[in-house]
């Protein structure tokens, strides 16, 4: 369908007047615009802001542009003479010619408006979007189309929502040549990037005969969704119909049509409607009004900025000093103290308090200890730095990260600063992130003596101080490990930790960290003294700035829900205390300290706001349990024995039915009031991303979430194979009860219970199966609902299953050793996962050069559960980039089809004397990683490479060659080697796959200084590094634009015993200086450059 056909649908238009449904009341002045000296005007968008109504419209005259009217009472508008959205200039190349259809919102000052266009009337419409800071001047998205067809048909009549920071449209699509346009939907984070639903929402006739879609408008509708549309009748007239839908998805027609008309735009104008529409044909805009309260949009928010909320408001708390909210640096006392932090994290340095020895300067640290003592702040002073004039590397710019000197000098330091302040700072803290390069360089032998030097020197001054240690970040676990194996352990009260995760990533960190004290016996509280999320953004090119804002203000939320998930997650892990970091932003949204809960000026943000609720929530009640709801909302509940808290979200959004009593509030994170009804006992709430806060309710409250549960869950069914799935029964009562189930499937699939009812005595817990069958395939999840009655309405629990349809089959390809000639030998198969035997064909192909043999495999009468495997050999003269995708098909003998694509994050590695493989390459944009905001990698010539690998029974060898227009490396070995041109690797000896680095984890930085070549550990089990640093050969040349780095790691300095088969987990980047600042990275696989995680790490296999 072009744009004409949009267009000549929408000329079926009867002159007419609202009748036949009583509840709209058409103005009596309609049309509220007329079309004037128009030839036609059609498709309304209206705000209303400040008592002024703005229209935006579909104008004609010559050529169709955007115009823009103009109401102080909505009922009678005043257009204006020049287009709003202008047509582009004729000739000029991807110019848009024909404009209309717009759908308009206002979000924190920033005017949005999507269009549809095309150059011409006979080309396929598509969907555009323009911005401005005012509402009078748009930009243009200079990458129009953001919205186009796949399949060369048409999109076009777009209704955006901004809900939870994302962007939601719905829009009308028709196929190349057809006359069926359809629902569709699609999500962004900024408005101009896209990301579709694959099926449409919501369908009209496939034939012209009538039910033919025409336009649309969806608003939020308390919990659901509510949608009005232009629909043609089979007596050509046009018509304005009604849909519902509780999640935007699943769509419900009234049956029945409102009124003629087309072009619907619906304004929530305080507790009424008001509907405008294309009146007549085209003749004007007409009007009509409707009172309906539950429409009327929460509290915090405007008619006019759909999915706006204002900041809950900042409360200060009154705490003792058993409170655990902290936070680092001090730049606005007063409000910090508002925020809710009772403990500041400030750094006593060593050089700037004592410049010389013997001469100390306090003005500053004195008036920062006043300051934090006039708003009852405590503090925990960070001793962790050397002073110049006593490091063992005074000429270093790091001078600071050396061991000191003297250490009776730093005894006298730490003395005189504890005796300064100790009758206000009790706890102190030994260092900040040792485990990092910038902080610390020397031996693990070395920083436990400094550790020794300052915890004596805080006890003799002040017996009563507690003592924390070491405040480690990625490469925590190896560091840890040495430090306590050296004796470590005995000089400190308090391991201090800095996390900067959540969620399974945090419970997994605090596991290996309880895992190694206990190890050495050294089982000690946990402070976790830096904890945030950063809200950098990059600096796009051809960006308009209503765009960025968008972003920007995505990121500032995406900063309030996860330092509400960490400090919720960090209590319930036993956390004695958190230090968020940071006060206050530093610079602009483009540099790295981004991290502030204030502004540059003291305002407050949206994670500043979060972190003041959270301790008005949580302060002085213990965490009791953790509990999931629904299919992926994860709860924590904390009580003080007269009330009760849950903290919950979700990662995707969900309703959920809860039993919560009858008195409760509900605060959303952003301040808005989050959708919720009450009805049958339970009330249904609306969850997503953004924390939720459900206090003043009854201590027992949360013991009884988890009474009906599903314990598998999500489940995977074969279509047509009926499957048992338990439902677990827990009686949290402290007496017998009678328990009736019931159980709903919805349409496409059954569900029958074991038993119906049960007898449970006091805590008693049962489980009943429940067999579930998918009649077909669905297109999405199912839910299935089952339901308890305790002791007859006495108490009700509810819980959901989601159910998925599964494949038949599961594929599978796996590199599985090297010729002779050196090709890639890989092992595919097929598992039958069926109760029937299955036969095919598998056949195999890649997205880069390269021939296998053979092509293709046949199977035959593979047995339930059994699984045929076939080698495959490929033959590639080129180093492979993990970027590259090896793909196999299997189709089954029914004509079933099913795909697998992995990428080739794997590299063999040849034992010496065999012809080795091509290696690994890094030569793609996709592979770039920057480091400087707008740093753009300039092609194979600015920075590409390729490694090899082989090994013997001694040493593993890696050989990399380099190309690199410009090479600039001033460091050394022991200083900031990555920020100049470096190669850095990093290897997982046991493959395991940690969150972070553990005792089986190497990291080294390779470069070609001034002085030749040097090499730094940046990570090592305890007592390797040092192994590494002496029995490691590493040599490297330039030759006119590529360095050569040649490396030998002796197995034995890697606690390796080679044997062929075995797997290592592996990484490597290249770091690119060209003589200013490192300005990014190539990289393979990731897990190094970005964040320290060997889960990200590629694999290398010995052959």
């Amino acid at each position: 369908m072009n744009f004409r056909n949009f267009a000549t649908a929408m000329m079926f238009l009867a002159v007419a007047a609202v009748h036949g449904a009583d509840a709209w009341k058409p103005a009596a002045g309609n049309p509220v615009l007329s079309r004037g000296s128009f030839l036609n005007i059609h498709s309304p968008a209206v705000l209303a802001e400040d008592g002024q109504y703005t229209l935006f419209f579909s104008g004609y005259w010559g050529a169709l542009e955007i115009f823009r009217a103009r109401s102080t009472d909505g009922t009678a508008f005043t257009p204006e003479k020049s287009p709003a959205v202008p047509r582009d200039p004729e000739g000029q190349p991807g110019s848009w010619n024909v404009i209309g259809s717009p759908s308009v919102l206002k979000e924190n000052g920033i005017y949005h408006i999507w269009f549809a266009g095309a150059p011409d009337w006979n080309t396929p419409a598509a969907i555009g979007y323009a911005s401005s800071p005012d509402g009078v001047t748009f930009s243009k998205y200079p990458g129009n189309a953001v919205l186009a067809a796949t399949d060369g048909g048409a999109v076009a009549s777009p209704s955006v929502l901004l809900e939870d920071g994302r962007f939601k449209m719905w829009y009308l699509a028709t196929e190349k040549g057809g006359w069926k346009p359809r629902v569709c939907y699609a999500e962004s984070d900024d408005g101009s990037e896209w990301t579709r639903r694959p099926a449409p929402v919501m369908e009209g006739s496939p034939a012209f005969g009538g039910d033919i879609l025409t336009s649309l408008c969806v608003r939020k509708n308390g919990t659901g969704y509510r949608m009005w549309y232009g629909v043609i009748g089979a007596d050509r007239q046009c018509r304005i119909g009604e849909a519902a839908s509780e999640n935007g998805f699943d769509w419900k027609r009234s049956g029945t049509e409102l009124f003629p008309g087309d072009n619907p735009s619906v304004l929530i104008d305080g507790d009424g409607l008001k509907l405008y529409y294309t009146y007549g044909d085209k003749a004007g805009i007409g009007l009509a009004e409707k009172r309906e309260a539950a429409l009327a949009p929460p509290a915090g928010k405007t008619a006019a900025e759909p999915g706006a909320a204002a900041l809950p408001a900042v409360v200060p708390v009154e705490q003792g000093d058993d409170s655990p909210f902290g936070i680092n640096c001090f730049q606005f006392p007063e409000m910090e103290r508002e925020l809710g932090a009772k403990y500041l994290r400030w750094e006593f340095a060593h050089q700037l308090i004592e410049p010389e020895q013997g001469r100390f300067d306090w003005e500053r640290t004195d008036r920062i200890v006043s300051e934090a003592k006039a708003q009852d702040i405590r503090i925990l002073g960070l001793i962790s730095s050397t002073a110049k004039w006593n490091s063992t590397r005074p000429d270093a710019a790091d001078y600071y990260s050396y061991a000191p000197r003297d250490h009776k000098a730093l005894h006298a330091y730490v003395t005189a600063v504890v005796n300064r302040y100790k009758d206000y700072i009790k706890y102190w803290e030994i260092w900040n992130e040792p485990d990092l390069p910038y902080a610390w360089n020397g031996s693990h032998a070395d920083f436990v003596r400094v550790m020794k030097t300052i915890y004596e020197a805080i006890k003799a001054a002040d017996p009563e101080a507690k003592v924390a240690a070491m405040a480690l970040d990625g490469g925590f676990a190896p560091f840890l490990d040495a430090v306590l194996a050296a004796g470590g352990g005995a000089y400190f009260d308090i391991y201090s930790d800095h996390t900067y995760v959540s969620g399974v990533e945090l419970q997994a960190r605090l596991a290996a960290v309880r895992n190694l004290l206990a190890k050495y016996n050294c089982v000690k509280p946990i402070w976790v003294t830096e904890t945030g999320c950063n809200t950098t953004i990059e600096k796009r090119e051809n960006e308009t700035p209503e765009a960025e804002e968008v972003r920007w203000r995505n990121a500032l939320r995406q900063q309030a829900r996860e330092v509400v998930r960490q400090m919720v997650g960090l209590l319930a892990e036993g956390v004695e205390k958190i230090f968020v970091y940071q006060a206050s932003r530093v610079g602009s949204r483009y540099d790295y300290e981004n991290w502030g809960l204030l502004d540059e000026k003291g305002g407050i943000l949206p994670a500043g706001a979060a972190f003041n609720l959270t301790v008005r929530m949580l302060y002085g009640k213990k965490f009791q349990n953790a509990f999931k709801y629904g299919q992926y909302a994860r709860a924590f509940a904390f009580s003080d024995g007269r009330e009760a808290v849950i903290v919950l979200w979700s990662d995707r959004d969900e309703k959920l039915k809860l039993n919560l009593g009858d008195a409760f509030t509900v605060t959303r994170i952003d301040g808005a009031v989050p959708e919720m009804s009450v009805a049958d006992g339970f009330t249904e709430l609306a969850v997503g991303p953004d924390p939720i806060f459900i206090a003043g309710l009854a201590p027992e409250i949360p013991g009884r979430q988890q009474s009906l549960t599903f314990p598998e869950n999500p489940v995977t069914l074969l279509p047509g194979e009926a499957r048992s799935v338990p439902l677990r029964i827990v009686n949290p009562f402290k007496h017998a009860c009678t328990v009736e189930l019931n159980v709903w499937a919805p349409p496409g699939s059954t569900a029958k219970l074991g038993n119906r009812r049960i007898e449970l005595a006091a805590g008693a817990t049962a489980e009943i199966p429940v067999e579930v069958e998918l009649k077909t395939a669905p297109a999405k999840p199912l839910r299935l609902l089952a339901c308890a009655d305790f002791n007859r309405g006495f108490f009700k629990a509810s819980a959901e299953l989601e159910a998925t349809a599964g494949a038949p089959v599961r594929l599978n390809i796996e590199p599985a050793g090297l010729s002779a000639d050196g090709s890639l030998e890989l092992a595919a198969g097929i598992a039958n996962l069926s109760r029937k035997p299955r036969s095919g064909t598998l056949r195999i192909s890649a997205d880069f050069p390269g021939t296998f043999q053979p092509e293709k495999a046949d199977f035959s009468g593979v047995a339930p559960g059994e699984s045929a495997q076939f080698r495959f050999r490929l033959s590639a003269r080129e180093p492979l980039s993990n970027h590259n995708r090896l793909r196999l098909n299997g189709t089954l003998s029914g004509g079933e089809a099913f795909e697998l694509e992995r990428p080739v994050d794997f590299l063999l590695c040849a034992r010496d004397g065999e012809t080795a493989p091509p290696g690994a390459a890094l030569n793609s944009a996709e592979q770039y990683y920057p480091v400087v905001s707008d740093a753009r990698w300039g092609g194979p010539k600015d920075l590409s490479g390729r490694l090899t690998a082989a090994w013997n029974d001694t040493s593993l060898r890696l050989s990399l060659e380099v190309t690199d227009d410009v090479h600039h490396q001033p460091f050394k070995a022991d200083g900031p080697l990555f920020d100049g041109d470096s190669v850095q690797i990093g290897i997982d000896t046991l493959c395991n796959r940690s969150v972070n680095y553990d005792n089986d984890d190497y990291e080294l930085c390779f470069g070609l200084t001034r002085n030749g070549p040097e090499f730094s550990v940046f990570a090592a089990p305890g007592g390797m590094a040092e192994r590494l640093k002496k029995q490691a050969v590493f040599k490297a040349v330039r030759e006119g634009e590529i360095t050569r780095y040649d490396i030998e790691l002796p197995w034995s300095a890697l606690g390796v015993k080679p044997k062929r088969g075995m797997k290592l987990g592996f990484s490597f980047l290249v770091n690119d200086n060209d003589g200013a600042v490192r300005k990014g990275f190539l990289q393979w696989t990731s897990g190094i450059g970005p964040r320290k995680d060997p889960r990200q790490f590629g694999t290398l296999i010995l052959w």
